[in-house]
């Protein structure tokens, strides 16, 4: 292995570097299993599963630009495998070659479902959503036969809304940027020439709900509009709620006509089952 060229690559992505080698053999003994990698693997206590080891090993700087999380942890303490993280970007480091000569990582149970999660994790999933802001940036740089974009059309499912955004290219990935051409919340297709190639939902933010509401006594006059005079309004400030039923016009307590309704509609099941039997 060309160490120089190694470190001088990590060194510019700015991800933990290979330092110092050390010939040594060197066990796994701890693994993060509430890492994402890990996620729905383990059904039972990692103590029980055979660990990897390394013959020997780099020690991997500790000093980058990006933040990193131990997967991996070997009896030395120093990392055998890492995540590297900058914004969407990830990079796993191992501390060894996956060669016999380094570790025996290849032959462990745990090496299939960490090389098959890392490839699945890689895979960029576009957001099937977004929120009305000033400038909503769509990537559509994933989606099939994107590159054929070339004047885009968002177009709402009910065909009553459509507009043509900002096409932007940038390096590798390629956006449409809505600028406030549409306030309507629902469900788009993004088309070109009546072809779709993907779709996208457009929604308020519900960071915070509108809790406007009316007072008593624009209540009050609301139902005196609709002339609701069998409703009332409850001010249980200084009195229980009981203290407020009050008398019908013909001043019979509303508790005893609902005790009373109440025995006659008991009375009537008991008398049908009776004459049912």
């Amino acid at each position: 292995m060309n160490l120089p060229s190694f470190q001088n690559a990590m060194r510019t992505l700015g991800i933990p570097y290979f330092a110092e080698l050390v010939k040594k053999q060197n066990k796994v003994s701890i693994i993060n299993q509430h890492n994402k990698l890990y996620k729905g693997v383990f059904s039972q206590s990692v103590e029980n599963i055979e660990m990897p080891t390394a013959e020997q090993y780099y020690k991997l700087s500790s000093t980058s630009q990006t933040a990193r999380e131990s997967i991996m942890k070997l009896q030395s303490q120093d990392d055998f495998l890492l995540v590297s993280q900058e914004s969407n970007s990830k990079a796993y480091v191992f501390a060894t070659n996956l060669t016999e000569d380094y570790t025996d990582f290849v032959k462990q149970s745990l090496f299939v479902p960490t090389i098959w999660n890392m490839a699945l994790f890689s895979q960029v999933i576009p957001l099937p959503y977004y929120f009305f802001e000033d400038n909503i940036q769509i990537d559509i740089s994933k989606l099939k036969d994107s590159k054929k974009i070339n004047v885009a059309e968002i177009v709402s499912t009910d065909k009553k809304v459509s507009f043509i955004p900002e096409l932007r290219k940038s390096n590798r990935m390629k956006s449409l940027v809505i600028h406030n051409q549409t306030n309507r919340a629902g469900n788009y297709n993004i088309e070109q020439e009546k072809e779709v190639f993907g779709g996208l939902s457009l929604n308020y933010s519900r960071m915070e709900s509108n809790l406007s509401f009316m007072d008593g006594k624009n209540i009050n006059s609301e139902l005196k509009k609709h002339s609701l005079g069998s409703y009332d309004i409850l001010d249980t400030k200084k009195q229980v709620i009981s203290s407020y039923f009050k008398k019908t016009k013909n001043g019979n307590n509303v508790s005893i006509i609902l005790l009373i309704l109440l025995l006659l509609s008991v009375s009537l099941e008991t008398y049908l089952l009776f004459k049912k039997n």
